[in-house]
């Protein structure tokens, strides 16, 4: 699984998974997202992992790796509108958490 996947090192990731014929499942929270990596997965989950960590509960089930990118874009030119702690903590937290109670094994994040 990989979250950010439609962001500058998210999208690398994917890429690299895909070449390597990895089942991959992706969270967005944007048609601009889904409409960015839908060429290299078809599992695509959409929702804010900071404020609706309900509807992403059981994102996790059935993984076994999750590879965080997500957080906030430290870019000039590409504002969002929630805060570093909204996308960095609280995000990647409730994902985890998810993970947690799907014993996901291995999770990797990269800011």
């Amino acid at each position: 699984m990989i979250l950010g996947a439609s962001g500058a090192l998210g999208l690398e990731i994917l890429k690299e998974a895909k070449k390597k014929n990895f089942s991959i499942r992706a969270l967005t929270y944007s048609e601009e997202g889904y409409n960015t990596i839908k060429t290299f997965t078809m599992d695509i989950w959409f929702g804010d992992a900071s404020n609706a960590p309900t509807q992403l509960r059981g994102i996790t089930n059935g993984v076994d790796y999750v590879i965080s990118a997500m957080g906030k874009s430290v870019s000039l030119f590409n504002p969002t509108p929630n805060s570093f702690y909204q996308n960095n903590y609280k995000a990647n937290y409730h994902v985890l958490q998810d993970a947690i109670d799907n014993h996901v094994d291995h999770f990797f994040m990269y800011q």
